[in-house]
């Protein structure tokens, strides 16, 4: 996902606490379903949802395991709680500037040993993130 979503893995990651009690806003996160088919809606059924539209990729992508938190009418980005900062993995590529910048602003949030860098894995075309536990 680095190199799609991430600017060629100079991006990054933040990790939330997906169990706050204050605003339990993952708790309304969907699964994204990976078909062979692209869905298709039928536009003369007014009751008919866009829900399959808007959480189906490719079958291709299934690596991502992604989920997606959808509201309606709300557009742009989303602000979650600061103390729902639980972690940081810098892209593998990231400018030495740009690390030190999100380290920053990171640092009251969440602890040094919480912020990650990603690096490309010698044998195989992944990345690793030394330090984070594997599922």
């Amino acid at each position: 996902m680095w190199s799609h979503y991430a600017d060629s893995n100079r991006g990054i990651c933040l990790q939330f606490r997906t169990t706050s009690v204050i605003q339990p806003h993952f708790l309304f996160a969907l699964e994204v379903a990976y078909v062979k088919e692209r869905p298709t809606l039928d536009a003369s059924d007014q009751s008919a949802r866009d829900w399959p539209l808007l959480l189906t990729k490719a079958k291709r992508w299934e690596y991502e395991r992604e989920w997606r938190l959808i509201e309606q009418n709300r557009h742009g980005a989303r602000s979650f709680p600061k103390w729902d900062l639980v972690g940081v993995i810098l892209g593998a590529s990231i400018s030495a500037d740009d690390a030190a910048e999100v380290s920053r602003w990171a640092a009251p949030y969440c602890k040094a040993e919480r912020i990650h860098r990603a690096e490309p894995d010698p044998r195989s075309f992944t990345l690793n993130v030394p330090g984070l536990p594997r599922e």
